[in-house]
């Protein structure tokens, strides 16, 4: 009896010593798999859900702007210089748009100046026929004088006009640009 006894406590030793080096064996090769297609799910989420509000600011910033494509023009026929060169008409036209304000840049032999052309404001060397300043309107046309003598220094010709837009905080990029000729006195 003592013979067999050892017999089955041997047996089950050896059971146990086998169940422990099975559970020591570690993870089968579907269960790593399984895993790691779950870690890349989860990883390709969180990159999609930063990327893609990343990408609708960009493009609710764009919408704003690409509906302003030959809406924001200058008027070619009356912005011009004046003969001697000191003042600077822009003519302004909107058509089915509200702007907030406008930049208008000046530039001419190497120099340029942008100002801010917004209601309420009061600058010394733009005239908007009123004081203080009015924003052209929805569909509307508006000129402004500049002083470029005082802008861009005395002897100094302005050549190119640039407006851009500002609607809802965004600047938008330049809507027109014109190249100066003279057109009189005013």
């Amino acid at each position: 009896m003592a013979k067999s006894s050892m017999n089955v406590i041997q047996v089950l030793v050896w059971k146990l010593h086998y169940k422990m080096r099975i559970k020591k064996k570690g993870l089968s090769g579907v269960v790593t798999t399984i895993i790691l297609v779950a870690l890349v799910v989860v990883a390709i989420t969180i990159i999609w859900a930063v990327i893609n509000q990343v990408v609708k600011e960009r493009l609710e910033g764009a919408e704003k702007c690409s509906d302003l494509f030959d809406k924001i023009k200058l008027n070619d026929v009356y912005t011009c210089n004046s003969m001697d060169n000191t003042q600077t008409q822009v003519s302004v036209n909107l058509e089915d748009v509200t702007v907030e304000k406008l930049i208008i840049s000046i530039s001419g032999q190497g120099n340029s100046e942008s100002f801010d052309l917004e209601n309420g404001v009061s600058n010394s060397v733009i005239k908007s026929f009123g004081t203080p300043i009015q924003l052209v309107e929805k569909n509307q046309g508006r000129t402004y004088v500049f002083n470029t003598a005082s802008i861009l220094g005395t002897g100094i010709t302005a050549e190119t006009v640039k407006i851009s837009p500002v609607i809802k905080g965004k600047t938008c990029g330049v809507m027109d640009s014109v190249e100066l000729e003279n057109c009189g006195n005013f």
